[in-house]
């Protein structure tokens, strides 16, 4: 079990997860490409090999996670034919990260917040630079993967917040209130933020940001909750979605702030998702490609998860979601109290919101783990 409880291999294993895009993308890179691919699955299959052999048990998030995945390749597959060229790498990565974090939740919890806090922090840094280098980022060039590490900017918000968040919880396991890790992990979050990112994404992040400092200085706002994180975004999704209030306040923020807000021209986008599922509200039409999803809907990807997922996926795979949701929340519920129970509360909140702008299709669940095992963090944390 020692290698589940080796820091340098949590480090090497997390920075192996959260392959730049960079590499992925560009020609020259394929070797490496290759040779990264096989690193992760050698260091993923490892700690599985070892995690059976000691242990051999999984939790409910696993099975619950598996069966989501799985019911994103079957009703792929049912509709198309094939798994796509992404969903694959999609369900191995998503499986990857959160069999990893259980494993070593389970039998390390202070290497894994120092290794993976680590790996997902020098990221964060790597982003923030990156940013600072190129600000124009994908709207002044059409070669931004080039550039940017960890991709599309936006989409960088599912490393950030993890990143942040995992900072904090190792402060809570040690007793701190801000370390210098912490407070630089903010620091590059909120630069990246509001350096080159809309001001959805930018105001989503901030928000964490400013709850992490809240549970640094001892006040933890009871209105933070599961159950009102649950709430708020499904009036925020019937706001949006279903009565378009999405428009006005997009021309007053792009008016008041000079910056794209990512809401204007979205309803038409959300009303041709809508008709989609309709058609097949069961099986959804499964995950096309970026041409078939143009001129199904008119865009990539609906810019909501909840749409995307409800018209890739249909209701099979939104039901499954929900039910990670349910095993989330009732376990954040339960220690909503614990200042680690209350900063995995405000991650998970601020997430479902950030779902509201983006699909996130990469998106592997690592905080929604996190979130899981909120017990195991909450019991771990020390009297700062």
């Amino acid at each position: 079990m020692r290698l589940l409880q080796s820091r340098a291999y949590l480090f090497v294993t997390f920075l192996l997860l959260y392959k730049p895009v960079c590499v992925s993308d560009l020609p020259a890179l394929a070797a490496l490409d290759r040779a990264w691919d096989a690193a992760r699955y050698l260091a993923v299959g490892a700690g599985l090999l070892v995690w059976l052999i000691f242990y051999r048990s999984l939790s409910k998030w696993m099975l619950a996670l598996a069966a989501f995945c799985g019911a994103r390749l079957l009703t792929t597959w049912s509709r198309l034919g094939s798994f796509g060229s992404t969903l694959p790498m999609i369900v191995v990565s998503t499986l990857s990260a959160a069999a990893i974090t259980e494993m070593a939740v389970r039998t390390g919890r202070r290497a894994f917040l120092d290794g993976a806090s680590l790996a997902l922090g020098l990221l964060t840094a790597a982003h923030f630079a990156t940013v600072l280098a190129f600000p124009g980022g994908m709207y002044a060039t059409a070669a931004y993967r080039e550039n940017y590490l960890l991709g599309y900017d936006n989409a960088a918000l599912t490393t950030l917040l993890p990143a942040v968040c995992l900072a904090a919880l190792r402060d809570c396991e040690r007793g701190r209130r801000l370390s210098v890790r912490t407070a630089a992990v903010c620091a590059c979050a909120a630069g990246a933020a509001c350096r080159s990112w809309t001001v959805t994404s930018a105001a989503v992040t901030l928000l964490f940001l400013l709850t992490v400092l809240l549970s640094a200085a001892g006040w933890r706002p009871r209105v933070v909750n599961a159950g009102t994180a649950l709430a708020g975004n499904a009036l925020v999704f019937t706001g949006l979605v279903c009565f378009g209030v999405q428009e006005r306040f997009s021309r007053f923020l792009e008016r008041a702030l000079h910056k794209d807000a990512t809401l204007s021209g979205r309803a038409w986008i959300w009303e041709r998702a809508g008709d989609a599922f309709a058609r097949s509200p069961l099986t959804g039409v499964g995950l096309p490609e970026p041409a078939e999803a143009r001129a199904l809907i008119g865009a990539t990807h609906a810019h909501n998860f909840y749409l995307d997922l409800a018209f890739t996926g249909g209701l099979v795979c939104v039901a499954a979601f929900f039910l990670l949701l349910f095993l989330c929340a009732r376990r954040l519920w339960r220690f909503r109290k614990t200042r680690a129970g209350f900063l995995l509360t405000a991650a998970f909140g601020c997430l479902l919101l950030a779902f509201q702008m983006e699909p996130y299709r990469f998106h592997n669940f690592l905080l929604f783990t996190l979130c899981f095992f909120a017990g195991e963090f909450s019991t771990g944390e020390a009297a700062p």
